[in-house]
């Protein structure tokens, strides 16, 4: 093919893409007012059991749209994902050797899973968690006065992009497994290597947990560091594993 063809497929699969995802947001879209339900009933839960009006607020006129816009969108790509890899796959697949090809394909789909398994490890534990702490956290000031009320009462955008940000967060360190086992697989990496240099990956996990979670308390910072460390020895055991039935080393040997 030649540079222009290329270009001319590469064009099509782009189109495809976008439809796709067009396609899902609309889908999404019929959806919107469960998927906000979905999103934002946690918190709603957090304010109650804390003894607070469950209410949230919008603070302009065109807020509630944005953020409900938002969401179909980025529930529109989740949703698409599948199928935009499927165009994706069609213009790469032509250039890649046969191992390449099975390694793609094997990693994209388990990708898309440990996505998916983040979020819901997110929703179904760090953020009730997280919840509970922060939502009912900094309220009593007044002891002697108890007709002094200090109390939260979240603005919606603000509440979707903390979930988001939060989310986003943790569904990528699920990839972790992911990335080390691919590390490996192209010889960059050792199961001795990542044997080694543990101690340094706490250390930079522990900082890469304060970055990521923006509100700063040591309960989501823990909430955070647990599924990192696990993900890690999960995927130095995968590396081991497969270096052990390759090569017969241990994870403590030197390469």
């Amino acid at each position: 093919m030649t540079v222009f063809e290329h270009l001319e497929e590469l064009r099509k699969r782009v189109g495809y893409a976008l439809l796709y995802w067009v396609l899902c947001s609309c889908v999404a879209g019929f959806h919107a007012e469960g998927l906000m339900g979905v999103l934002l009933r946690p918190f709603m839960e957090a304010l109650e059991a804390s003894g607070q009006p469950a209410v949230m607020v919008y603070l302009g006129p065109t807020a509630s749209f944005a953020v409900i816009f938002k969401i179909i969108l980025i529930a529109g790509a989740f949703l698409a994902a599948p199928f935009v890899f499927w165009e994706l796959w069609g213009f790469v697949a032509a250039g890649l050797y046969g191992r390449e090809k099975r390694l793609v394909l094997l990693a994209a789909p388990l990708s898309y899973l440990l996505f998916a398994g983040g979020a819901i490890f997110f929703y179904a534990f760090v953020l009730p968690a997280a919840l509970d702490f922060l939502i009912g956290y900094g309220l009593d000031f007044f002891p002697e006065r108890p007709d002094w009320k200090v109390q939260q009462t979240p603005n919606v955008p603000e509440v979707v992009s903390f979930f988001l940000w939060m989310s986003l967060s943790i569904r990528l360190v699920f990839q972790l497994p992911l990335v080390m086992v691919f590390l490996h697989r192209i010889g960059m990496v050792s199961a001795g290597a990542f044997f080694r240099f543990q101690r340094h990956f706490i250390l930079g996990a522990t900082v890469g947990a304060a970055i990521m979670t923006p509100t700063g308390d040591a309960v989501t910072l823990v909430l955070f560091m647990v599924p990192i460390l696990a993900l890690y020895y999960i995927g130095l055991l995968a590396v081991w594993i497969r270096e052990r039935g390759s090569a017969g080393s241990a994870p403590g040997e030197k390469r």
